[in-house]
């Protein structure tokens, strides 16, 4: 499922309209077959009768709530379940199909990156305290994390407000 507005990170949710036919076809076929299925950050301003120029890295996601949006879309909320590799494209109809691999977390000891999770959440408690758009609250949920810098470090990058690309590469960032 190519993602024009949002990127999805693991253990996160993002609910996005779709209106392409091909986009709602996958849906609901992974709606109705209970399945997971690949979302990925596709650049929006490139606009193409082909395939969408999809991002490689991505992650397996589910369907969590589907229902009909405005003009003969859908909205639908994803969340996102493990990062992934698109290894190929094999067709494009009825919808995108490929092949992915699994993109492994690198084992890490937890006392060598603590201090570094520690300041990452004192800067993300800096930047709340400054910013009123950002609930004071994040840098206490983000302490919810600290068995997991990757979980961390996603929660963190899915919170911000910062581009589209910018996220994408953040995924890409193992």
């Amino acid at each position: 499922l190519p993602l024009m507005t949002g990127v999805l990170f693991p253990g996160m949710m993002l609910t996005v309209q779709i209106g392409r036919p091909e986009n709602r076809a996958l849906v609901e076929e992974c709606v109705s077959r209970k399945r997971e299925f690949v979302a990925s950050y596709a650049h929006a301003e490139v606009d193409t009768n082909s395939q969408s120029p999809i991002h490689q890295v991505g992650v397996f996601a589910r369907v969590v709530d589907h229902k009909e949006g405005p003009g003969g879309s859908m909205l639908v909320t994803l969340e996102g379940l493990k990062r992934i590799a698109i290894t190929a494209i094999l067709k494009d109809e009825p919808f995108l199909v490929g092949t992915v691999m699994p993109i492994e977390q690198p084992s890490y000891v937890l006392k060598n990156i603590k201090s570094r999770m520690d300041a990452a959440i004192s800067i993300v408690g800096e930047i709340t305290h400054l910013d009123p758009i950002y609930s004071p609250e994040l840098s206490n949920v983000l302490k919810m994390n600290l068995e997991d810098p990757s979980a961390l470090a996603d929660r963190i990058a899915a919170s911000f407000h910062i581009s589209l690309q910018s996220k994408q590469e953040l995924l890409e960032s193992i």
